[in-house]
């Protein structure tokens, strides 16, 4: 039987490792090591060749928009 209710806990060690990683280089967001290497390492497991990691959808719906060319019905007379 597979408990439904029970949390997986990743390895202690290896996840103290991590924390440690974070304390030790001061850096908790914004394209630090740690997402560097997981972006790296799902770029190769996934084979491709671009990846961005997002904590939500804002930043990339506000990237795309502000990259995207203009049309015209996308002036607005006032």
């Amino acid at each position: 039987m597979t408990p439904v209710t029970k949390a997986y806990l990743p390895n202690k060690d290896k996840y103290k490792s991590y924390i440690d990683r974070i304390y030790d280089t001061a850096w908790l967001t914004n394209n630090g090591t740690l997402l560097q290497e997981l972006e790296r390492r799902l770029k190769e497991h996934l084979g491709v060749k671009h990846l961005i990691l997002v904590a939500n959808g804002s930043f990339p719906t506000a990237r795309l928009q502000s990259t995207r060319p203009k049309r015209r019905s996308d002036h607005h007379a006032v």
